[in-house]
């Protein structure tokens, strides 16, 4: 028996397929989609003139009607918003100027406020360790680490007689607790004479005083002394000042050249 023959399943034609050619040899333009019995199927045939030829639209700008309110916008006018307005160049450098400006005395505030000041000396009371004119470093973080202690230069604010206050620098000589007393030009601390090889001139009483020797320094008030004891109005003239009072530590002289160097030697 002969063996019966299968046709396989032809698809729908398809919109816009080409109509097939007639006579014997003429090939269908669509591939079967199930192959003869007993053969491999063949993958179908996609010709580019069956892609579809409609280019992708564009981003485009939504058009706004004529008759509409609303504004046109437009993508020009959105990014000259969006940018940064810029200074020019001169412009830059002043404000650069001003902030460098502003920054140093800042600086410089919060260091005289807080770490040194710098004085000028204008008279002798404390020849021969400070001259008259000497320009001296004064610094204001020691005492907030340890107590004001004997030798040390301070300086201090005390009212004049006319009612201001006056920065003074003197030698401290005595703290609260010790007694101080003026024998023979010499100074004595609890019974004993101090070394001074700082001092100039004898060391004597001022006129006029309270001031009674011996004298025992009080809580919270320090002994000051000038090193030039003939030419100096201190803590014989006017008692021992409060430790409130004191201000900064001086620690060396800064100028004149000849002179640089510390007052502690």
């Amino acid at each position: 028996m002969a063996d019966k023959l299968v046709l396989p399943d032809i698809p729908p034609k398809s919109p816009g397929a080409s109509t097939p050619v007639a006579g014997k040899h003429a090939h269908s333009a669509a591939a079967p989609s199930h192959a003869v019995s007993g053969q491999t199927a063949k993958p179908a045939v996609i010709r580019l003139e069956d892609l579809p030829t409609t280019a992708p639209v564009k981003d485009e700008i939504p058009a706004v009607s004529e008759q509409s309110d609303a504004a046109t916008v437009t993508y020009g006018a959105l990014a000259e918003e969006a940018q940064p307005h810029r200074l020019s160049p001169g412009a830059r450098s002043v404000l650069s100027f001003i902030i460098m400006l502003a920054c140093v005395l800042g600086f410089v505030f919060l260091m005289k406020t807080f770490v040194y000041q710098a004085y000028t000396i204008p008279t002798g009371s404390m020849e021969e360790t400070i001259l008259p004119g000497d320009m001296v470093f004064a610094e204001k973080l020691s005492f907030h680490f340890r107590d004001i202690r004997p030798g040390d230069i301070v300086t201090f604010e005390q009212e004049s007689a006319g009612g201001t206050e006056r920065v003074l620098i003197k030698r401290v000589i005595a703290v609260a607790g010790q007694t101080i007393d003026l024998v023979d030009g010499h100074v004595l601390i609890d019974g004993v004479q101090l070394d001074e090889p700082y001092a100039k001139g004898v060391t004597s009483p001022l006129s006029p005083s309270a001031v009674v020797y011996p004298y025992t320094v009080p809580e919270g008030y320090v002994w000051v002394m000038g090193d030039n004891r003939q030419n100096s109005s201190d803590s014989r003239a006017f008692g021992p000042i409060p430790v409130s009072s004191v201000l900064e530590r001086a620690v060396f002289t800064y100028w004149p050249v000849d002179r640089v160097g510390s007052l502690y030697k």
